[in-house]
């Protein structure tokens, strides 16, 4: 029951990312987002077709924002990866930890930090490897 729970979570959270984009992001309607859970932590694969030109900053920023705002994943490791659509191995990687603060349980608005608030963010654009169990999502 537990692992059906969370698997309509994570669609869910797909879908509402997916959403986001659409609207922030020009071209969102190429991309593609998948989620999983790997060893406690949230990981979101977003594969666009060749030939699509992703700013990865805007992308990774625009997460960050809608993660802070739901207040499940707020506390959550969140591994990020952006992949050209058939490529087995990301081009680009986003690890995140935030930590409200102050905030109190509603958290920063939207695209602000707080005082007392722990950020660690860790971006690499260079291909990474994807945990196996992550790599079929995508296929």
């Amino acid at each position: 029951m537990k692992v059906a729970v969370q698997q309509e979570d994570l669609q869910l959270l797909a879908r509402t990312l997916q959403e986001q984009f659409l609207v922030e992001v020009p071209s969102g309607e190429v991309f593609r987002i998948k989620c999983a859970v790997n060893k406690d932590e949230l990981m979101i694969l977003i594969q666009h077709p060749v030939g699509v030109t992703a700013d990865t900053q805007q992308i990774f920023a625009l997460l960050e924002e809608i993660l802070q705002s739901l207040p499940n994943y707020r506390e959550q490791r969140v591994q990020c990866f952006i992949r050209v659509s058939g490529d087995k191995l990301p081009y680009a990687k986003h690890s995140l930890a935030v930590k409200p603060g102050s905030w109190g349980d509603s958290g920063p608005p939207l695209g602000i930090g707080g005082e007392g608030e722990q950020r660690r963010i860790c971006t690499s654009l260079s291909p990474v490897p994807l945990p196996i169990g992550f790599i079929k999502l995508g296929t």
